[in-house]
């Protein structure tokens, strides 16, 4: 219990962390993106504006500096623009800024642009600032080009040399990655260090409540025995009445209930369970078969299915406990002259058990609160439902331990407990 809770601790602590660290990353990067993909939009609609070409730096003062672009950088910017027919002729071509880029590869470049304006796809949308733009890239360069109409009918496309500007938002990318997985592993590694300190208070705290139930429960069998002694003692003289019959059944529910709980108090220590082979069929059916009297005095019909030869290796005396569990779990809460069905069957490498019982009042019950330990159902208490919400954590304690799995639904008026084991 106590590593399990630690575990919990570390990775709710550490998935927050991761939770914070992507929330701050990620913003981050899609401004830098996009941010980055908006000077380029700026930029090729100004070359555009000018019939492609890079107007003078006295000319477009103030586009300049709405552009971050004074007149050093401006001689760094790279592009070239194209002038192409509707005939597919090439009428212009302006190769002054680029010295990468052959003026057959522009052709084929402006040729590819015009191609993906006329079929466009997702990632051009995704990417493209408008209708008319996009990103391409060719052979470790990366273009970011512009399509405008000019007043001759020809089309201008101005290609400008984005590499270095989408190397940097890659950069940053790359760089905010690193950071994240450095800081979640820090983080990782300072969590798990401190997580004994955090859970101490809670793990000592819990051991207190393990040994004041031991404790108490053992302290409890003594006065329960002389109890039960002295009723004996009262039978002998004045014979069996009411009244010491009464009292024998509450030490005996006492007895059982003192029993169940130190038992649920050492649930979680480490002990030896004793793994065996045996006969999973046999077993369920000489257990169930030990309630069918209870079943038949209380009106109700107890059914089995159960595949024969069914053989598993686990824990045989703590899935004895299961099966009675929740047999007898059934009984208590079938309605009158309802149905338990218990069956099991093999499939693959898996064994499945399941326990069903009709009980109409059940629609509004909490299935998820089943297992939780000392809760009722039966908010009354009714003692004619004996029972005090432990057999259920401790059959689902048992086949957490098996390495198996339980659960509880409830459809057309019955509850049914499934159980899942491997076959090792």
């Amino acid at each position: 219990m106590v590593r399990k809770f630690q575990r919990k601790f570390i990775i709710i602590a550490t998935a927050s962390a991761l939770f914070v660290l992507l929330l701050a990353a990620i913003p981050i990067n899609i401004y830098v993106y996009y941010n980055t993909v908006n000077n380029l939009h700026s930029l090729v609609t100004l070359i555009s504006s000018s019939d492609g070409k890079l107007p003078s730096y006295d000319d477009k003062d103030e586009d300049f500096r709405a552009f971050r672009i004074n007149k050093e950088s401006r001689n760094e910017i790279r592009f070239f623009s194209i002038s192409v027919s509707s005939e597919g002729k090439i009428e212009y071509l302006n190769m002054d800024r680029i010295t990468t880029v052959s003026s057959d590869k522009a052709f084929d470049y402006a040729n590819e642009a015009l191609d993906i304006e006329k079929n466009p796809n997702f990632f051009k949308k995704l990417l493209s600032s408008g209708d008319r733009e996009g990103i391409l890239e060719k052979k470790g360069f990366v273009y970011y080009y512009k399509i405008s109409n000019m007043d001759n009918g020809n089309s201008l496309v101005v290609f400008v040399d984005a590499t270095s500007r989408m190397e940097n938002v890659n950069v940053v990318k790359d760089f905010t990655i690193i950071i994240v997985l450095i800081c979640f592993m820090v983080f990782f590694l300072l969590v798990s260090i401190m997580s004994k300190r955090v859970v101490r208070s809670f793990v000592e705290n819990y051991e207190k409540q393990k040994m004041f139930i031991t404790n108490a429960g053992h302290e409890l069998k003594t006065p329960l025995a002389i109890i039960s002694a002295n009723t004996e003692v009262v039978e002998m003289v004045s014979g069996e009445s009411e009244w010491t019959k009464s009292i024998k059944n509450q030490v005996e529910r006492m007895t059982k209930l003192i029993g169940e709980l130190i038992t649920l108090a050492k649930a979680d220590e480490k002990k030896n369970v004793e793994i065996v082979e045996f006969d999973f069929s046999e077993l369920i059916q000489t257990e169930v078969d030990s309630f069918k009297t209870v079943a038949v005095q209380s009106g109700k019909t107890l059914e089995t299915k159960i595949e024969e030869n069914i053989t598993i290796k686990s824990d045989k005396n703590g899935l004895r406990e299961v099966v009675s569990v929740l047999t007898d779990n059934a009984i208590k809460y079938c309605d009158d002259e309802g149905t338990i069905k218990v069956e099991s069957h093999k499939k693959g490498k898996k064994v499945f058990l399941s326990v069903s019982n009709t009980y109409a009042e059940g629609k509004n019950l909490d299935y998820s609160r089943f297992f939780d330990r000392f809760y009722r159902a039966d908010e009354s208490h009714n003692s004619e439902k004996k029972g005090y919400g432990i057999g259920l954590s401790l059959a689902e304690a048992c086949i957490k331990g098996c390495k198996g799995k339980i659960n509880v639904t409830y459809a057309e008026d019955t509850i049914t407990f499934n159980v899942i084991l491997p076959v090792q």
